[in-house]
């Protein structure tokens, strides 16, 4: 017979071990993903993070997983989403990892349980606020700003009301165009409503050049192309800073900002190395080459140099802009700075 001290310890022992068995189980599950990613070799990333992010990101990842490459292609956001549904219709090889400003797309694509959900090391300790659906995660959150070059405006600018004056005046100005995101056009529908009725039509009596993207604008200003820009992100504008450029930016208060999705796919050919490539970027190492330069927030608390998320106001409901509204209201925007 068992002694009641034998008795104890056995049942102590089966207790840890219970407790320590999911644990050895994730584990070795991971260990086979990091395998199979490592044979898979690549990533394939589709993003429209600004240049300078991409290439630190991918830098540091291949540092951190010598054995899988990325490939990385950037497009603004309607032409990013266009090129990877034309690729799952055609079952073409492509993307693997999204990285898009474009919730919408992503949570249609949650609901459909075309995306894999987070399993790695880090997702353990992702806050739960910035994972929607379980399986898009919420990457940065980076403010909208105005660009205005420091050597032709004398004037420091502070609000969007500022871009009405006189010297704006006459193609001087630069606006990104709305039919490139649905996030723009939520920021501009945001700036209409914040500003007032009248101010998009004071606006569009100023005559702005209307560009594909955010990049476009902010390059203008920095070579004295234009003299300020709308909208611009602190990651395009950075760049140019330390290049020497005379660009300068505000943040309007109030401001907007915007969040990017993380999500690998799940009709991906390499499903393994695409899931590893969104655990680094949840990770604290991934997470500080991302938003650690000052240009982005970070989810995660003690990230070196970012920004705080909390003071970034970029939630807009995709729900508030159902097919029917986004014409109506593109259709407006058209109206007022395309023709």
């Amino acid at each position: 017979m068992i002694s009641a001290k034998r008795y104890v310890l056995a049942v102590h022992v089966l207790l840890i071990g219970w407790a320590i068995s999911p644990f050895l189980f994730a584990q070795t599950t991971w260990n086979s993903v990091l395998q199979a990613a490592t044979k898979e070799g690549r990533v394939t990333l589709y993003t429209s993070l600004q240049p300078p992010v991409i290439r630190r990101l991918v830098a540091d990842f291949q540092k951190a997983y010598p054995g899988i490459q990325v490939e990385a292609s950037r497009a603004s956001g309607q032409l990013l989403l266009a090129k990877i549904d034309m690729e799952r219709q055609t079952h073409a090889d492509g993307c693997d990892v999204i990285i898009s400003s474009e919730l919408g797309w992503l949570e249609a694509r949650a609901a459909e349980k075309a995306l894999f959900q987070p399993t790695g090391p880090a997702a353990a300790t992702w806050p739960a606020k910035y994972l929607i659906a379980g399986v898009v995660v919420i990457g940065a959150l980076e403010p909208l700003v105005i660009a205005y070059n420091s050597n032709a405006v004398q004037t420091e600018v502070k609000s969007y009301t500022d871009l009405l004056k006189p010297e704006f005046r006459g193609a001087k100005m630069g606006m990104t165009d709305i039919n490139s995101s649905t996030t723009l056009l939520a920021f501009y529908d945001w700036l209409e409503k914040t500003s007032g009725s009248e101010f998009m039509q004071k606006l569009s009596a100023q005559r702005p050049r209307v560009y594909p993207g955010t990049v476009a604008p902010t390059q203008a200003v920095a070579s004295g192309e234009i003299i300020a820009s709308v909208v611009s992100n602190p990651s395009a504008i950075f760049a140019l800073v330390e290049q020497g450029a005379p660009i300068k930016y505000a943040v309007p208060k109030p401001a907007r900002g915007f969040s990017y999705g993380v999500a690998a796919l799940r009709w991906s050919k390499r499903p393994n190395a695409a899931q590893v490539f969104v655990d680094y970027l949840m990770s604290k190492r991934g997470q500080q080459q991302w938003n650690g330069k000052g240009e982005s927030a970070s989810p995660l608390s003690g990230i070196e140099g970012s920004l705080d998320a909390s003071s970034i106001s970029s939630a807009y409901n995709p729900k508030d802009y159902p097919p029917e509204v986004v014409k109506t209201l593109t259709d407006k925007w058209n109206k007022q700075f395309r023709n």
